[in-house]
């Protein structure tokens, strides 16, 4: 009886740890393949064949259908570059140079990846509708309120996630992901 409480007892505190780190791991999105830069993550091998077991649970969970990083690379971030969480009741300055490749967008998605819903259906600028500045570089702002020049609408008060795509990136910046010379996300006021 001893040996069947004890075999109860362990079967359970396995099934707890596993289910429970599954979760943990869904939820936050940890993977073995993740490159930081900043504020700015990047999931080296989303859409290719090796993808660790995390990676894969994460993309499937998420509905995205990434392509390999020869075709497009998705950085995200969900913190300010000063580690605070990003939030719409919040302005912030999203700046840098512009990134190396065929094309690429800034956009704004709900923590579960949809588009953020805002009044003036504003949800992305790309290298072909952002205003860039005299020496190629960006600056697009992101608040509740309008701004003149580049302004994505922060469409509520709740957390949001910055996704920057470069489609067709530089064969460099594929071999080297680390290399990126990312945006940075500077909070401008917070109340």
């Amino acid at each position: 009886m001893r040996s069947f409480v004890r075999f109860v007892f362990y079967l359970g505190l396995g099934a707890f740890i596993g289910l429970g780190s599954a979760w943990y791991v869904l939820e936050n999105g940890i993977s073995l393949d993740r490159v930081r830069m900043g504020p700015w993550v990047l999931r080296t091998d989303a859409g290719q064949p090796v993808a660790d077991p995390y990676t894969s649970a994460y993309i499937a969970r998420s509905g995205h259908i990434p392509l390999r990083l020869e075709g497009a690379m998705y950085f995200t971030a969900t913190t300010a570059s000063d580690g605070r969480e990003l939030s719409g009741a919040c302005s912030y300055v999203v700046s840098g140079p512009a990134p190396s490749g065929a094309w690429w967008s800034l956009s704004l998605h709900d923590p579960d990846g949809g588009l953020v819903e805002n009044p003036a259906r504003r949800y992305s600028f790309t290298s072909t509708t952002v205003f860039p500045e005299n020496d190629g570089s960006f600056v697009i702002s992101v608040a509740p309120r309008a701004r003149a020049g580049n302004w994505l609408p922060a469409g509520s008060d709740g957390p949001f996630v910055l996704m920057l795509r470069i489609h067709g990136p530089d064969p460099r910046l594929v071999r080297d992901p680390a290399s990126f010379v990312a945006p940075v996300i500077e909070t401008e006021e917070c109340p």
